[in-house]
């Protein structure tokens, strides 16, 4: 299985957010039990979005299950409540 998180940072903050995230964010989500591996992608650019749509999500990351995602997200969700969340 494969679990896919969009986020944005607070504008100004890109580098903080993602020092945060491969220093600190990803090792704590691998630890989980059955996510075996994660990539982080950051959108290279955007042109201009037609009038009415929202500017989309810049860094993608996708973690890779292993086993019943049932359990690896029960594991997620226990292990969440003691992260520190990037302020950014």
């Amino acid at each position: 299985y494969y679990f896919i998180v969009q986020t944005n940072a607070v504008p100004g903050h890109e580098q903080e957010f993602s020092d945060w995230y491969t220093d600190e964010h990803l090792d704590e989500a691998l630890a989980v039990p059955g996510i075996v591996a994660a990539r982080r992608f950051e959108l290279a650019g955007v042109r201009t979005l037609p009038e009415g749509l929202e500017k989309p999500f810049r860094f993608l990351t996708i973690y890779e299950i292993d086993g019943d995602f049932r359990d690896a997200f029960a594991a997620l969700n226990k292990a969440r409540e003691r992260w520190r969340l990037s302020p950014y």
